[in-house]
């Protein structure tokens, strides 16, 4: 994971240094946006969702609001903060079967690295973007009032801890329709990938391989589809 997120860093540098030596210039660089969509989680134990046909509760409301610099129309730079929730589970092959969901809350900050797909202006703005970023977990709450049938849960939420701080790096699609020339409707899609403590658990290559208390991934991962609205000045 370490070295993943070095791989991200590398290319938003090179990104940032080609950039800046771009010779054409953006009439109005500057833009801020406010966004809001959904997010689903696919963290440690997601699986138990579909087993116990939970899926819809891996929905999660997510909001954020970026503010970013275009250095030409081929390049430009955002930073992006998002608040949302997120769901998980604690449950294991251990428990029988059972069903432990909980919730949490997350802020999510993210420096992004973004190419512009047709390299010139138009009604529509399509861009690929690469990011690198922080993220912390707190707020984490049963997702309803389970009863405790296995023995190995101690604790109100066995095995998670909670004020977790974690590096992540995403990938993501911003299609952009210009209403003026200042004025933007934004459709965001991404996938963002956290090391394995986000979800407040995280799972020993032991653990994984004998389900003693998760069935874990090795990362935890976070999925959001959003619309916004950007102002360019």
């Amino acid at each position: 994971m370490r070295n993943l997120a070095k791989a991200a860093a590398s290319v938003l540098f090179l990104l940032g240094v080609a950039s800046s030596v771009s010779a054409q210039k953006v009439e109005l660089p500057w833009h801020v946006s406010a966004q809001i969509g959904a997010a689903v989680s696919a963290c440690d134990n997601v699986g138990s969702y579909f087993a116990h046909k939970k899926v819809f509760d891996l929905l999660n409301a997510s909001f954020g609001i970026s503010g970013g610099y275009e250095f030409s129309p081929h390049f430009g730079v955002r930073m992006n903060l998002n608040l949302g929730k997120n769901s998980g589970a604690c449950n294991s092959k251990e428990s029988g079967g059972g069903f432990y969901p909980y919730t949490f809350s997350s802020v999510n900050v993210f420096a992004d690295a973004m190419l512009n797909v047709t390299r010139k202006p138009g009604f529509f703005v399509p861009k690929f973007y690469l990011g690198v970023g922080y993220a912390h977990t707190y707020n984490f709450k049963k997702a309803n009032e389970w009863s405790h049938d296995w023995e190995q849960i101690h604790g109100d939420l066995p095995y998670v801890t909670s004020g977790n701080n974690v590096i992540g790096f995403r990938v993501g699609f911003l299609g952009e329709f210009l209403i003026t020339q200042e004025v933007g409707i934004l459709l965001d899609v991404r996938g963002e990938f956290y090391t394995d403590k986000y979800d407040g658990l995280q799972p020993t290559k032991a653990d994984q391989t004998a389900f003693s208390g998760y069935g874990g991934f090795p990362f935890d991962v976070r999925g959001v589809l959003s619309v916004g609205v950007a102002y360019h000045f």
